[in-house]
């Protein structure tokens, strides 16, 4: 089923940089704000970011090549796109804006801020590919209700570029626009080659958790090969809560023998016209689409907010140590995976 249009504005620089045509599919379209009160469910698509659009494109790089590393280095802020009534989708300049990000698959960046003298960094993991050049994006939620500091100031505090110039990010500016990004071998996750090997990926996400593994179904629906079965279990609140449905499903369409996707919602009014499942991700829903036994040629990746790491598969911290639901189905440490 299609989700209801929801309230969706955008905040551009006045010039951003173009990827070559060979990537324009991946080019962020943006628009001037407004409301989608009103308005048809097409008009809702043709605003979405063309970064949640799209076939699955795998371009992988080999680790160390990232264009951040140990040293921060400043990224301006080109356009913020709001994608749901909580989160936004934010495309910053890179620093060699001739060259993609060349982010290893599955692997994450750093952010740091400074509050009250303080250093804040948050992990944030790219959905933008290594097919876009000069710039990346990111899909973040607005915690500020609850003391998200890191996410209030890239969704609310900083504002888009107003250079016109193509030039290096680092040269532009006051700083106002800018975050600083960091990249470490340590933040490299699990291999794509790795999971393109499996013959069945089995992703849980829930709420923004969904970013890994729109990182990793790019590598393992954009090529040729790959896994025979991928299934996604998306735990959201609502409806309007599910980031980058439209790309899931369409995604689901065309890779139809091979991914599946299954949305939950735990606080969708009774009211409304979902016709989806709701609650959470339980051992009920597991057991539907998990194979019976466990092999070395299934593996499960875990990414949510902490009650669904403990329900399904013990604390994220705990990264040898398998508990919960997918204990009880009888898979360990070697079969699963916690972002």
């Amino acid at each position: 089923m299609t989700a209801a249009p929801f309230s969706s504005s955008t905040s551009s620089a006045s010039s951003s940089p173009h990827s070559p045509s060979s990537v324009a599919a991946h080019a962020f379209s943006t628009s001037k704000s407004n409301s989608m009160d009103g308005l048809t469910q097409q008009d809702h698509d043709d605003q979405l970011p063309s970064t949640l659009q799209g076939g699955a494109v795998r371009a992988l790089v080999e680790p160390g090549r990232c264009q951040f590393d140990a040293e921060a280095k400043p990224a301006r802020l080109l356009s913020r796109t709001q994608v749901s009534p909580t989160s936004y989708l934010l495309r910053f300049a890179l620093p060699d804006q001739s060259q993609p990000l060349q982010l290893t698959t599955c692997a994450c960046i750093l952010a740091h801020m400074t509050q009250d003298d303080e250093q804040v960094v948050r992990p944030y993991t790219p959905v933008s590919t290594n097919a876009q050049v000069g710039s990346f994006d990111l899909l973040i939620k607005d915690y500020s209700d609850f003391g998200g500091v890191m996410s209030h100031y890239l969704c609310k505090v900083i504002q888009p570029s107003s250079s016109s110039s193509s030039s290096s990010s680092s040269e532009q500016g006051d700083g106002s626009d800018c975050v600083t990004f960091t990249h470490s071998d340590k933040n490299v996750k699990i291999s794509a080659h790795d999971l393109i090997a499996k013959r069945h990926v089995v992703m849980i996400a829930g709420g923004t958790g969904i970013n890994p593994m729109l990182q990793a179904l790019h590598a393992l629906l954009g090529g040729s090969d790959g896994p025979q079965r991928v299934t996604l279990l998306y735990g959201s609140k609502n409806v309007k809560d599910i980031l980058a449905k439209e790309l899931l499903d369409d995604w689901a369409k065309i890779h139809a023998d091979r991914f599946h996707v299954e949305y939950v919602l735990s606080d969708e009014p009774e009211q409304s016209e979902w016709q989806g499942r709701r609650g959470f991700v339980d051992k009920d829903l597991l057991k539907e689409h998990l194979p019976e036994q466990p092999s070395n040629d299934i593996k499960v990746l875990v990414c949510g907010p902490p009650p669904m790491y403990d329900a399904i598969c013990g604390p994220r911290e705990e990264a040898d140590n398998v508990k919960g639901v997918l204990a009880e189905l009888g898979y360990k440490a070697e079969h699963v995976y916690k972002f």
